[in-house]
C-alpha cells in the first residue's frame, strides 16, 4: 500500500489529514517522544498534544512512561479490528433505535411550528 492511500484509507476512518500523518510516521519510526514529532511535521506542541490525545483515545498510539513519554503506533491490524468493531457497533445501535429516530424525525419535520 501506497503512503497516499494508507492516509487516504485513514482519512476515510475519520482521522484528519495531521492525525493520519503523525500515526503514519509513529508507525514507521518506532516510539517517539513529542519534542521529535512536533519538529518532524512541523507541528506547534499545543496541536500535537490535542493530536495525541485523539489518537491515544482512539487506541491507535500508547504513552510509554519512561524518563519522557514517548508514543509507539499500535499495530494497524489492531487498528483496523478496533474501527470495524465499532462501525458494527454503531450499525447494531442505529439498526435498534431505528423506528424511535425515524418518528422522531418526522415529528420534527411535520410540526409546521419547529422553524
Amino acid at each position: 500500500m501506497s503512503l497516499k492511500r494508507a492516509l487516504e484509507t485513514l482519512k476515510g476512518l475519520g482521522l484528519t489529514k495531521t492525525d493520519a500523518q503523525t500515526y503514519v510516521y509513529i508507525a514507521k519510526k518506532g516510539p517517539c517522544k513529542d519534542d521529535e514529532l512536533s519538529f518532524a511535521l512541523n507541528i506547534s506542541k499545543p496541536h500535537l498534544h490535542l493530536i495525541l490525545k485523539n489518537l491515544t483515545d482512539k487506541h491507535m498510539i500508547c504513552a510509554i512512561p519512561e524518563k519522557s513519554i514517548k508514543y509507539s503506533a499500535n499495530l494497524f491490524e489492531k487498528v483496523l479490528n478496533d474501527f470495524m468493531k465499532q462501525t458494527k457497533q454503531q450499525a447494531k445501535t442505529l439498526q435498534t433505535r431505528r423506528a424511535e429516530l425515524l418518528s422522531t424525525w418526522h415529528s420534527i419535520i411535520d410540526d409546521s411550528s419547529n422553524i
